[in-house]
């Protein structure tokens, strides 16, 4: 049997949607990786979010909503990785840690575009496959980097845009997996 291939799919999951489940379920239906794991970033170097959940409550929500995919793991690493969580430095200390698994990286059209912007893009490109898919808005396109295109209806749903409907009273049934409405409702996130 060959090495576990996992695929590293980053965010700050605040919180974890229906679309973000359905590329990480794809990518294993498609036979692109064996795992993904879902890696909960205390802070995205492309954004300043001014009512980020702390991390331990982004992480839980994450685990519940993955509790029923045994392909699917909530990953805390980056919390105890230095401060910006940059994708280079998380993928280089996950290689270093877990020998016998190769890693993928996994993106959506909206990073993959700007992807020559990413600090230390080369060495990623270098050691490790990255898999984008289609975001509404963000065509794939060539930049001169050897991607792998994964064919995943694009949900067009944002975490962004829930927590504003969370905030409105607005129901997000059918956008998260209801594990998340619970966490949301039972602690009162994003009011």
């Amino acid at each position: 049997m060959g090495r576990t291939r996992i695929g590293i799919y980053g965010g700050t999951f605040s919180p974890l949607h229906n679309g973000h489940l359905r590329v990480a379920v794809k990518a294993v239906e498609l036979g692109v990786v064996d795992q993904v794991w879902l890696m909960v970033t205390p802070l995205n170097p492309w954004r300043v979010e001014e009512h980020l959940l702390d991390n331990t409550a982004r992480f839980e929500m994450v685990q519940h909503a993955v509790e029923t995919y045994p392909f699917l793991k909530a990953c805390d690493f980056e919390f105890s990785l230095p401060v910006p969580q940059y994708s280079s430095r998380t993928l280089r200390a996950l290689k270093e840690k877990y020998t016998d698994y190769d890693f993928s990286l996994i993106v959506g059209s909206d990073n993959w575009i700007r992807f020559r912007e990413w600090h230390d893009c080369n060495y990623i490109i270098e050691n490790f496959p990255v898999i984008t898919f289609p975001r509404d808005g963000y065509p794939i396109v060539d930049i001169g980097y050897p991607v792998k295109v994964m064919d995943v209806e694009c949900f067009d749903i944002s975490s962004t845009r829930l927590r504003s409907m969370v905030r409105s009273g607005e129901d997000i049934t059918g956008y998260v997996p209801e594990s998340v409405v619970q966490d949301i409702k039972k602690n009162g996130y994003y009011l």
